[in-house]
């Protein structure tokens, strides 16, 4: 596969781990995306569907078993951050979807949430993530 191309079939082990309601009739593992083309079905969805699939999603990307805690270190150096990926959240504005992370580490006083937005477009101006 070309870099940059996105295949949703490579996601398709998401689909079997995660439920994901009405969004997996969104994802045809057939369907290749070179970059910059859009899909003919735009994907739709509340916050709280959004919110739940994060939840399932963020274990899945940090290598979480299922009957483990939800706290991971991540450790650059002598360096370590602690991720509370059961505190991950998830806002949407029209063109913007923001994940934002609650972290800990020893300079801080309590926990930190940082937020990460991403460009998603909106429906009048569609667009990939940008």
């Amino acid at each position: 596969m070309a870099r940059g191309v996105l295949d949703l079939g490579s996601i398709t082990a998401v689909g079997r781990l995660v439920d994901v309601g009405r969004l997996t009739a969104l994802l045809d593992a057939g369907v290749v995306l070179a970059p910059g083309e859009r899909t003919d079905k735009p994907a739709s969805l509340t916050r709280r569907q959004a919110q739940g699939v994060l939840d399932q999603v963020v274990r899945l990307v940090a290598d979480l078993p299922v009957d483990s805690t939800p706290e991971v270190v991540w450790t650059l150096g002598a360096n370590e951050l602690l991720c509370h990926t059961d505190r991950t959240t998830i806002a949407l504005a029209p063109g913007i979807v923001t994940m934002t992370v609650v972290v800990t580490c020893d300079e801080i006083d309590g926990d930190a949430s940082i937020p990460v937005p991403f460009g998603v477009g909106t429906t009048e101006r569609p667009v990939g993530l940008l």
